[in-house]
């Protein structure tokens, strides 16, 4: 045989009648695997809620994609004039409709988390909100501005969190176990508020009951402290928790603010000015006079009266006065129920040059006061969780007030770094931050850092319309890429930093 003809060996050696190859069954994925167990998980869940076992249940326990109530759609027998009757009834559900559902319930099962089916528990449908029909069409201004948020218990954990981004947070951190000063300081804080007598002397016409006191004697010695101590002081004092009974009054809070060796301080006396009496000697006569019964002395009388400020011999009173100087540059304030008229009595005193103020979570009853006596070189500010205070106007509860307020305090503050408005006591939307940073050539045009934690609230949640823990995500991280056009606008020459968490 030529060696180009085709061979039919292996014709032979199989049989006459090819065999029928069998079908093997696929081998179901991970995925198909879950989205079947889950779907037979709520068709039994679905089974339990039935009352009694009628045909509906056991039409659901067919066809897990019914609701209660609903039957699939069959066909009528009878045709009139060779057309059939497609009219629906209500609770009847057509099989294009079963498919449908059978589909989106697949591809929710593939979009969830590789693992076993989740427990009934974890099931429940989400209760409806009550405004979401509400803002079901969109969010609107009027809605967001006037959703209040109600305040929380204020913790330790808390106020620390509210210093974390200040330049000098490292002053109220607590690392570790307290140190003995730290100790110390927070017995004094303990004891400054104590009345009880400790000395009872003799009651005179003018001065009355002389009566000595814990509270009294420690509250003397504020100014007197070494400038590490008082800023200790201040910061134990801010983290004190909420319904502490060792805050510091406004009085100890001035005297400990209060520089001894530049305001003249009297004995257990507000920092004011220098009193005539502390210029005369023990004997009653005045510094000119001693000074006439030295002729000999290289200064004349009146020189050495114009530099007795500057000598440490100037005058017996001169013994009691601090003998260093005491500048306070950051200022915490937390949980102050009117941190305005505390703010004012600081700013009388000359040993403040204020660039950093944290008033977290304190209760702040009109804005624009406020922001008329923040310093206007301050640099760092923290709003941190601040509260509405009781028996405000309509315009406050309606967020106006609100809004005003920061539209002045980003007109104020053109040198202010950093911002802390987290926990907002109206949830933070666009017409806020477009009245606080637009124009950003005059608002707040020297910001760095702006931190917004906990800032959005349900109601931009709402408006998407979103009931899924997947759409809630992505519904947030919409409503923060929208903030964020705003914040970082092209007109912005800086690049500013936002914090969520």
């Amino acid at each position: 045989m030529p060696k180009h003809l085709p061979t039919f060996k292996h014709l032979l050696a199989s049989p006459a009648t090819p065999q029928k190859t069998q079908d093997r069954p696929r081998t179901k994925s991970v995925n198909d695997l879950l989205a079947s167990s889950r779907t037979n998980l709520r068709a039994s869940n679905r089974r339990n809620d039935e009352d009694n076992g009628d045909s509906s249940a056991s039409r659901l326990a067919l066809n897990p994609h019914l609701q209660p109530g609903e039957t699939i759609w069959a066909p009528p027998s009878v045709i009139v004039g060779g057309v059939a009757n497609l009219d629906i009834q209500e609770g009847v559900v057509h099989p294009a409709e079963i498919a449908r559902r059978q589909e989106a319930e697949r591809r929710r099962a593939r979009r969830g988390v590789a693992g076993p089916a989740p427990p009934p528990s974890w099931g429940t449908p989400r209760q409806p909100r009550p405004d979401a029909q509400r803002v079901a069409g969109g969010l609107s201004e009027t809605a967001g501005s006037s959703q209040h948020l109600e305040p929380r218990h204020v913790t330790t954990r808390d106020l620390e969190r509210s210093f974390s981004l200040f330049s000098d947070h490292g002053s109220t951190a607590r690392a570790g176990l307290p140190s003995l000063v730290d100790h110390c300081l927070q017995l004094i804080l303990l004891n400054l508020n104590d009345e009880a007598p400790l000395y009872t002397g003799e009651t005179s016409p003018e001065s009355g009951e002389d009566q000595w006191t814990i509270g009294g004697l420690l509250s003397e010695q504020l100014p007197y402290l070494d400038t590490h101590l008082r800023t200790q002081l201040l910061a134990c004092h801010a983290l004190l928790p909420e319904g502490s009974a060792s805050r510091l009054t406004d009085d100890n809070l001035v005297r400990t603010l209060a520089d001894a060796s530049r305001e003249g301080y009297g004995s257990g006396d507000l920092p004011g000015p220098i009193k005539e009496e502390e210029n005369l000697s023990a004997d009653g006569r005045s510094i000119q006079e001693m000074q006439g019964d030295h002729p000999d002395d290289d200064f004349t009388a009146q020189e050495r009266g114009s530099d007795k400020g500057d000598t440490p011999s100037g005058s017996s009173s001169d013994w009691d006065r601090a003998t260093t100087s005491f500048t306070v540059h950051h200022l915490p304030i937390t949980l102050h129920p009117s941190p305005v008229s505390l703010l004012r009595r600081i700013n009388t005193l000359d040993s403040v040059s204020i660039t950093s103020i944290n008033l977290a979570y304190s209760t702040i009853k009109d804005m624009e006061r406020l922001v008329a006596v923040l310093p206007v070189g301050l640099r760092e500010l923290g709003l941190c969780g601040i509260r509405i205070g009781t028996g405000v106007t309509q315009r406050v509860r309606d967020g106006e007030a609100w809004r005003r307020g920061l539209s002045a305090l980003a007109r104020r503050l053109l040198v202010l770094r950093m911002l802390d408005i987290s926990e907002a006591p109206f949830p933070c939307i666009q017409h806020y931050l477009t009245a606080l940073l637009f124009p950003p050539s005059t608002r707040l045009p020297s910001l760095r850092i702006m931190s917004l934690r906990r800032s959005l609230g349900d109601t931009q949640l709402i408006a998407s319309g979103s009931h899924d823990a997947a759409d809630d995500i992505n519904s947030k991280r919409q409503v923060r890429s929208d903030l964020l056009d705003i914040v970082r606008a092209r007109c912005r020459e800086r690049y500013v930093e936002v914090i969520w968490a």
